[in-house]
């Protein structure tokens, strides 16, 4: 009998989140991602979670929730209880460029999310119609400089477009305007049409460049993009500024380390599955920070490099 208390004091002494942990999951998961369907990020988040249902024996549902500034998921993740069962899909946008815009919207790591999993990072392609007379960067200054005010880059509110455009414009000592939409794929069509000039976004914009539709001018990363072998960057072209977006999962605050830790490995494992890799590489996309720490000070390290930034810049987003 005493051997018998003695066991059940030892199992009563095992901490509830452990407990928690071993047994996650037990139920499908729901990853709530920002982005509409069909674009290359959505297709690739889910097919790692496809990945990610067959290694944790219980299916992860992902669901498009576009619209209110790419807010939705995140907002529910803050209702959500920190199980594990609730999971959201998080950009820079989100955590870096709205962060520092708005007053009233504030997302600090550990604090409103628990970072999982940073999913990939690629930088972007400085774009124009063809009408303009310009076929690099150092024509677009030049043709800025000579008719102020009369082009214009169009992109999503407060998003990487935005603030790598205002950016540019200080830097190369011109002025363009800025012509926010309510979401960056909205601008396609006016862009294509000659409505908006310019634009600055990812590799969906290759097959309009392939075809003529569009002019590439420049890539925005540290180093030449593989997309775009050929394109210099921005810093080749005289800018001293680059500009990466990227993709993350976080879960609710509060989330057990071993949950976060088991939900980060098999998104890690999903990204060095080959069929995975082959479509980073198709897309031009780099895989993210392997471990959930190294996700939160690459968040931290990015709002503290841009805020200044964005708030010399005056844009808001309220």
């Amino acid at each position: 009998m005493r051997r018998l208390l003695s066991w059940l004091l030892v199992i009563a002494a095992v901490p509830a989140g452990g407990a928690l942990a071993q047994a996650y999951p037990n139920r499908p998961i729901t990853l709530a991602i920002p982005f509409s369907s069909g674009s290359n990020v959505e297709v690739l988040i889910r097919a790692m979670s496809a990945e990610v249902s067959t290694a944790l024996g219980q299916p992860v549902l992902v669901e498009s929730r576009p619209g209110a500034n790419l807010r939705l998921p995140i907002l529910a993740l803050k209702k959500s209880p920190p199980d594990g069962y609730f999971l959201a899909g998080v950009n820079d946008a989100l955590a870096v460029t709205q962060t520092i815009a708005d007053p009233a919207f504030k997302l600090e790591p550990g604090k409103d999310f628990a970072p999982v999993s940073f999913l990939m990072s690629f930088p972007l392609v400085v774009v124009s119609h063809p009408s303009l007379p310009f076929q690099d960067v150092k024509g677009l200054i030049a043709y800025a400089k000579a008719n102020p005010g009369k082009i214009n880059f169009a992109g999503g509110a407060a998003s990487i477009t935005q603030t790598t455009a205002d950016r540019m414009r200080g830097l190369a000592g011109v002025d363009w305007a800025y012509v926010p939409y309510k979401e960056g794929g909205l601008v396609m069509p006016d862009l294509l049409q000659g409505r908006v000039h310019l634009t600055i976004s990812g590799s969906l914009l290759k097959p309009s460049i392939d075809t003529g539709k569009l002019v590439a001018l420049a890539t925005t990363g540290q180093s030449r993009w593989s997309l775009f072998p050929t394109l210099p960057t921005l810093q080749e072209s005289g800018l001293n500024m680059f500009a990466i977006t990227w993709y993350g999962i976080v879960a609710p605050a509060g989330t057990p380390a071993d949950i976060v830790k088991r939900l980060n490995v098999a998104y890690n494992t999903a990204m060095k599955s080959p069929t995975i890799e082959k479509r980073l590489n198709e897309f031009g996309m780099s895989p993210g920070y392997p471990a959930p720490e190294q996700f939160e000070a690459f968040v931290r390290s990015e709002v503290a490099s841009w805020g200044p930034i964005i708030r010399a810049s005056g844009i808001r987003f309220d």
